[in-house]
């Protein structure tokens, strides 16, 4: 895999991936990237070739098989690849880590602003005043970062797993199967231009929490 992103004035950010052991390192990185991707379509021999050598940083990639149970524990909670790292192939690793912050900062700031209430009703309790028996009790944290866990695991987990199977045909090495994964991405551009797009619609149509109760957090935060 190969991307190119624009930057300020003549500069130009680039990132490549490839199959090798863990913990590979190269006495020149340029020259072995250009060994690996120097027959590719340009501008990326170009590129390669003009990129300055102690500028390229080489790290290995590791991502979550199975999704963590829950993003929180007590009243730590996790975002970004502490929570659900991912290959590269989406280009949604941040992406996810903001959203993630987005929603912890929504279920925490509403958690905030009912917290009066909250330790009100707490304190008639304790000293035996008007609260009605069973009334509502303070909530932990962790209720509250239950309502982040809920919002963000199924969605992250999607997310990892659409990465990952796009990553799987990027690995693919038997000449055979190679031809054809090529083929059938030049007949689907094709026929249907979009497609791309189209797949990345669940990905893409995200919004953030509005609403006030935990249900509507959930729902909204994931864009259904």
């Amino acid at each position: 895999m190969f991307g190119v992103m624009p930057l300020a004035d003549d500069l130009v950010y680039v990132y490549a991936t490839d199959v090798l052991p863990a913990g590979t390192v190269f006495g020149d990185e340029r020259e072995e990237l250009v060994r690996r991707f120097g027959d590719w379509h340009e501008p990326i021999p170009a590129l390669l070739r003009a990129a300055d050598p102690g500028m390229i940083i080489r790290n290995d990639v590791y991502s979550f098989d199975t999704p963590l149970p829950a993003f929180h524990r007590g009243k730590v909670a996790l975002v970004g690849d502490a929570a659900h790292a991912m290959t590269p192939n989406l280009g949604q690793g941040a992406c996810q880590a903001i959203e993630d912050a987005i929603v912890l900062a929504h279920v925490v700031g509403h958690a905030q602003r009912n917290k009066g209430g909250d330790a009100a009703a707490g304190a008639l309790r304790a000293t035996g005043g008007a609260e009605a028996p069973g009334g509502p009790a303070p909530r932990s944290a962790g209720e509250h970062l239950d309502a982040y866990s809920a919002a963000r695991l199924g969605r992250t987990s999607k997310v990892v797993r659409q990465s990952m199977s796009i990553c799987r045909m990027t690995k693919v090495r038997n000449p055979v199967a190679v031809r054809l994964r090529d083929l059938g991405m030049s007949l689907a551009a094709r026929t249907m231009p979009d497609m791309m797009l189209r797949s990345m619609d669940e990905v893409l149509s995200w919004r953030p929490p509005v609403g006030a109760t935990d249900g509507d957090e959930r729902h909204r935060a994931e864009g259904r």
